[in-house]
């Protein structure tokens, strides 16, 4: 039986396959188990110097490349807590994080470093690029990469299956978003998702390593004695020709990128790959044009930063919506708003607990009212609506939180309006969802200005712009001369998700109104707010919450 330990998995997979590749990248740099053990060994020694010890949090934000792992493995090898972080964070959001985590270090790109505030940035280790005039204030405290130095031997730690992991953000419903706190023995239960894979299989490792989702195929290849491709970010365009030249055998899709790929002419063909099996999340219409289109075997699953794939799916499902049946070692119920267990064949909200109760977060750091909130009467409550069949499958159908999905991030409606009532010429304002036509959701901004001002839509883009990740910002905007209300004063965001687009609405994407109230069949080909171009999917340009 492999051990959970991430430490234990590297040591023993140098000694069985040292000269086995264990990763290559989008330049074609390869690393063997040995070669990588070395690294990690040397970097953990190094970090032992700077006083890095078990438990202690260590922020990382970079983009998905050989360093990030390196960093990450240095970090379990020693004990301590990888956090990674969104590379679009600023603003609120980034200082949020910083504050909620208290990191002694971090490991930043360079690239990203102008990212931060000077009086709030921990202690700084800059993995690439150059230090910058920002970093340079805070020299004391900003070292490079290449400086860092290994010291005396690695010191053995003892560690417990449900000691943390990792820390793994995911959107907040009612305030800053969460930490979710990955143990061990979770990890591990979520690596054991994809029982077909063995040692001559090579997973693609193309989303980003802040999501759960992003590190699953990293460890999982590493017991399994496997491999990864790690791409440097998606795109529909070099997609098969990756997937072909680095020899990738599986592969975890967003919805979002099986819809770019199935439906772009120009995206190629899955012939002359080593490709065998495909999972789309979530399970929509693009999930079947996807294998209509390429005729491969496809799957899906679901799962949270919080859980470790309770559900899974047989190969080529034929129903949209559809998730799978529960794995082995997990319970799961259906209820209504009193946890009261609805009939069958009804909606209600998916709860899960699991036989051995450390493959599910251990809570939300430093949270503790969240954490119980979550777990109470003995469930982890999902916020995820789902009905079962007779056959047992599992069938999303809508989430009962006030959350957006966008290209794979989760968005916080809270945390959004909060940046847009910030602007000074807004006197209310909400986000809600909006059918995007390559799954999820599209973002819509509804606000009322202040009286006496006049805000363009293209101005609050261009305000939110320098404010939040470019995945939270608006596709679509609508000046209201007032938003409706409840009899208690409350905005019946219901109502206005309900209106979705109209003819009133603005789309950046286009830079004009909507003529007709549908959703643009323009979307995301151009360039536009999300990040998103030439079809590379913003939750995979890292170099698609948890929910994966």
């Amino acid at each position: 039986m492999a051990s959970v330990f991430l430490r234990e998995q590297l040591d023993q997979a140098a000694a069985q396959h040292p000269d086995r590749v264990y990763a290559v990248f989008e330049d074609g740099e390869q690393i063997t188990f040995e070669q990588l053990r070395s690294r990690v060994v040397a970097l953990a020694s190094s970090l032992q110097a700077l006083g890095v010890t078990k438990g202690q949090v260590v922020l990382c934000m970079m983009p998905n490349s050989l360093r990030l792992l390196e960093a990450w493995y240095a970090l379990n090898y020693l004990g301590a807590v990888f956090a990674p972080l969104n590379t679009a964070y600023k603003g609120r959001m980034l200082e949020n994080a910083i504050a909620l985590l208290e990191p002694e270090l971090a490991f930043v790109s360079g690239t990203l470093i102008e990212q931060f505030n000077a009086a709030t940035m921990p202690r700084t280790v800059i993995v690439d690029g150059n230090i910058g005039t920002f970093a340079t204030s805070t020299a004391n405290r900003v070292m490079k990469w290449d400086e860092l130095r290994p010291a005396d031997p690695v010191s053995p730690v003892a560690l417990s299956p449900g000691d943390t992991q990792m820390i793994i953000f995911t959107s907040g419903t009612t305030g800053a978003s969460k930490g979710v706190m990955v143990s061990y023995a979770q990890h591990h239960a979520f690596t054991t998702t994809f029982g077909h894979l063995a040692e001559d299989d090579r997973f693609l490792a193309n989303l980003p390593l802040y999501h759960i989702a992003g590190t699953m195929p990293c460890q999982t290849m590493l017991w399994r004695g496997g491999s990864i491709a790690m791409p440097g970010s998606f795109s529909s365009q070099k997609f098969w020709q990756y997937v072909r030249d680095s020899g990738t055998t599986f592969a975890v899709l967003l919805g979002a990128m099986a819809s770019f790929l199935a439906r772009t002419p120009s995206a190629g063909n899955a012939s002359g790959t080593k490709l065998k099996r495909v999972s789309v999340l979530p399970f929509g219409q693009e999930a079947l044009e996807f294998q209509d289109r390429f005729r491969l075997p496809i799957m899906t699953q679901y799962s949270m930063s919080e859980l470790s794939c309770p559900l899974v799916s047989a190969d080529n499902p034929t129903s949209i919506g559809i998730c799978g049946t529960v794995r082995p070692g997990y319970e799961l119920r259906l209820v209504d708003d009193q946890d009261n267990d609805v009939p069958g064949g009804e909606a209600g909200e998916l709860l899960v607990r699991a036989a051995d109760p450390l493959v599910l977060t251990t809570g939300y750091y430093r949270n503790p009212a969240a954490t119980a909130e979550a777990m109470r009467n003995g469930w982890f409550h999902t916020g995820d609506v789902f009905r079962r069949n007779e056959r047992g499958e599992y069938f999303f159908v809508d989430r009962k939180k006030d959350v957006i999905r966008r290209r794979g991030e989760n968005i916080s409606s809270v945390e959004l309006e909060a940046e847009v009532c910030a602007h000074p010429g807004v006197l209310e304002g909400v986000a809600v969802p909006v059918p995007s036509e390559h799954g999820e959701d599209d973002v819509l901004i509804v606000f009322s200005p202040r009286a006496g001002v006049q805000v363009k839509e293209s101005e609050l883009i261009d305000f939110l712009t320098a404010r939040v990740p470019r995945y939270m910002i608006p596709r679509f905007v609508r000046i209201s001369s007032g938003l409706p209300k409840t009899l208690t004063h409350k905005i019946r965001k219901a109502l206005l998700r309900d209106e979705g687009v109209t003819a009133e609405t603005w789309d950046a994407s286009t830079s004009a109104y909507a003529i007709v109230p549908t959703v643009s069949s323009r979307a995301d080909d151009a360039v536009n707010p999300s990040g998103v171009t030439d079809r590379v999917c913003v939750a995979c340009d890292a170099g698609p919450k948890g929910r994966s």
